[in-house]
Parts: structure tokens; C-alpha cells; sequence
């Protein structure tokens, strides 16, 4: 089976303003910004927001690198991964991105917090709301989170958000949750 691969597929035209900076309930989601890398790499590189990654938190240098894939996301996509911020505050990044899976274009949804932001229900906040924006901007694309089957926070998040359990979509150590596949 392949796995996700990144796609130049889509364009947001008039709606980018909208998409770039998004309010919820209680978050404010934004493009990210070079600015924002130290804020992003100090959560990727937290350990515990690794516990289900086999060899454990990336390196600064990978982190880096991922962060830089994230703005470029913006840059090739018209929309990608939001910077999550609560009371002016970076909590993570999250939302959906347009991407490759077993052939079909679709849309990863994707969700990392900082700890001190768990169990606030912020992650099935943005990640409800990156559900809803997705299907405005492409509905026949299905919505894609993939997790490790030890990740159970994750797990319900991913079903909180609306997606279903896929266990014939599951591929390289990865559980699929999805919605309209």
C-alpha cells in the first residue's frame, strides 16, 4: 500500500482570508509563520507529544524541516495545517490538508497540542471545525486521520470530528479513521 503523499490539487480563490485566519468557540486558527517555528518545535519535540511515535520525539533538525512543510502547504495548497492559539497563546497546530491516499485524493486531517492543552476538548474543537471547512472547499473528497492503534486520545478525537473507524484502509503500522471514503 502507498502511503500519503503531499498533491498540489487545490485552490481556495476568494476564500482564503477566511480559511487563513479562522475563529472558533473558543480558538483562533491561523496560517502559520516562520514566526511561530520555535512555538511549534517546542511541542513537536515534547515527549509526550510523542509517546506513540516509534523512536520517540524528532529532532530539532526534523522538526525544523516538518515545520517548514507545513508553511509550504500554504504556499502549494492555498491551505494546510492552522496554528492553534487560545487566550493569544500557541497550543499546536492542526486541521486538514490535501494529500494522496491509496490513490485517491482526499484530506489528511491532522491534530498536535501542547499537554498543557489536553483534556480541554480543543483538539475535537479544531478538529470539527477543520471537518466542516474541508467539505466546503472540496465535498467529495473524504477526510483521512491516521493514528497509532495505542493512541486512544487520537482515536476519539478522529471520531469526535465526525470519521469512522477504517480497518480496511489501515496501512504501515497506522490506524485509518475516515469519513465519506
Amino acid at each position: 500500500m502507498r502511503p500519503i503523499r503531499r498533491r498540489q490539487c487545490i485552490t481556495v480563490g476568494s476564500m482564503a482570508t477566511e480559511i487563513e485566519v479562522h475563529v472558533t468557540a473558543r480558538l483562533r486558527l491561523r496560517r502559520p509563520m516562520m514566526d511561530d517555528v520555535k512555538s511549534i518545535v517546542t511541542i513537536d519535540s515534547d515527549p509526550r507529544t510523542n509517546l506513540h511515535r516509534p523512536g520517540g520525539a524528532p529532532s530539532p533538525e526534523q522538526n525544523l524541516q516538518t515545520f517548514g512543510e507545513f508553511v509550504r502547504g500554504w504556499e502549494d495548497h492555498g491551505i494546510g495545517y492552522w496554528v492553534v492559539e487560545f487566550g493569544g497563546a500557541v497550543i499546536g497546530m492542526a486541521g486538514v490538508e490535501p494529500q494522496l491516499f491509496l490513490d485517491r485524493e482526499c484530506w489528511n486531517l491532522y491534530y498536535r497540542l501542547s499537554p498543557s492543552a489536553w483534556g480541554k476538548g480543543f483538539a475535537v474543537e479544531v478538529a470539527k471545525e477543520a471537518v466542516v471547512v474541508a467539505s466546503v472547499l472540496q465535498p467529495t473528497w473524504p477526510v483521512v486521520a491516521r493514528t497509532r492503534a495505542t493512541n486512544h486520545a487520537a482515536a476519539r478525537v478522529a471520531e469526535n470530528a465526525g470519521l469512522q473507524r477504517c480497518a480496511e484502509l489501515d496501512t504501515s503500522g497506522f490506524e485509518v479513521f475516515a469519513r465519506g471514503w
